[in-house]
């Protein structure tokens, strides 16, 4: 099982990306404080619909079924944090969000960071998309989009390397998680799934 407890006043993001497979995985999604509404992103309706409240759990069977990919966790007053998951493949995981009031995030820079969560979130949806249907190449290229873009982000190199490693390309994936793990050593899965290949 893998937990993320996220703490940080400016997190809009949270990606969860998983490469390993279980037959029992769930994903379990805790807030501080409590009951905040969880809701899906429908792409034939292109609107959010209500799934439940936290702590919410959703197994990996109902994720697959679902095609879910972005989740929202909301409660008035806080700021709105968003969960995106590829649905095909993932571990048992456990995601607490510490959620900051929406005075605390007002700043000159909320603007622009706003734009920026908007950015990542829309590419991690296409990826999503992509990596559902099986189309690995334009998962790729709208990676390699997002680390242009954002060049000193661990995880879209987790992403390039999970897909290369979806596309049996083992050297390409582990040049990947290499760079991950030198922008962010402290990230243990990635560390795992480097040992694996």
């Amino acid at each position: 099982m893998l937990t993320f407890r996220i703490n940080s006043m400016k997190n809009i993001i949270l990606l969860a990306l998983f490469v390993s497979c279980s037959t029992s995985s769930k994903l379990t999604i805790m807030t501080k404080p409590e009951k905040a509404s969880v809701t899906v992103y429908n792409e034939k309706t292109q609107t959010y619909e209500p799934i439940g409240e936290t702590p919410f759990s959703i197994s990996s069977k109902e994720l697959k079924d679902s095609k879910m990919g972005v989740l929202r966790v909301e409660k008035p007053g806080y700021v709105t944090e968003n969960v995106v998951i590829p649905t095909n493949t993932m571990t048992s995981t456990d995601v607490q969000l510490n959620l900051r009031e929406n005075h605390q995030w007002i700043s000159k820079e909320s603007k622009s960071i706003s734009k920026v969560a908007e950015d990542i979130a829309e590419h991690l949806n296409q990826i999503n998309r992509n990596i559902n249907s099986r189309s690995y190449s334009e998962a790729l290229v709208v990676t390699n989009k997002l680390i242009n873009k954002y060049p000193e982000t661990s995880i879209f190199y987790d992403i390039r390397g999970s897909i290369h490693l979806l596309l049996n390309q083992k050297e390409e994936a582990k040049r990947n998680f290499t760079k991950s793990l030198e922008l962010n050593p402290s990230n243990l899965k990635t560390k795992a799934l480097l040992e694996k290949i």
